[in-house]
């Protein structure tokens, strides 16, 4: 999930330098603060923070690696693109999330829960802006 969410915050990253819109700014921000939280319980229970990579568009995991790739591109192609990015992004987070909140333990379930409810708000955004296009 910690490298999931800098797949986010790395394309929101990119698409608000592109496109010069807010709501990717705006977004990007709190994708650090979705990593900071994932952070802060892999600290509790003693796991290893991932060292990863702060360049933007870096990734260990391969799978999440050509997944960002894929986005980036298509998010490159139109500002329409880009916000069906963000809705592709978002939908992948709330799945996993769902996913992972199976049989989870209390704090990490109110973690994941309060990510949940971010990335619904960002999916909501994104579709406004693909909305209004």
């Amino acid at each position: 999930m910690y490298e999931e969410e800098k797949v986010a915050r790395d394309a929101y990253t990119v698409l608000g330098d592109i496109w010069d819109v807010n709501t990717f700014n705006n977004i990007q921000r709190a994708e650090v603060k979705h990593m900071s939280s994932i952070e802060g319980l892999l600290i509790k229970y003693g796991i290893e923070v991932p060292m990863l990579s702060d360049e933007v568009g870096v990734f260990e995991n391969i799978h999440l690696q050509e997944e960002y790739d894929k986005l980036a591109q298509k998010g490159e192609l139109s500002l329409k693109d880009a916000f069906e990015v963000g809705v592709a992004i978002e939908e992948m987070d709330i799945q996993d999330l769902k996913d992972r909140m199976i049989d989870a333990p209390d704090d990490i379930l109110r973690v994941y829960d309060r990510l949940l409810r971010g990335s619904e708000n960002h999916l909501r955004a994104f579709n406004r802006q693909l909305e209004s296009i």
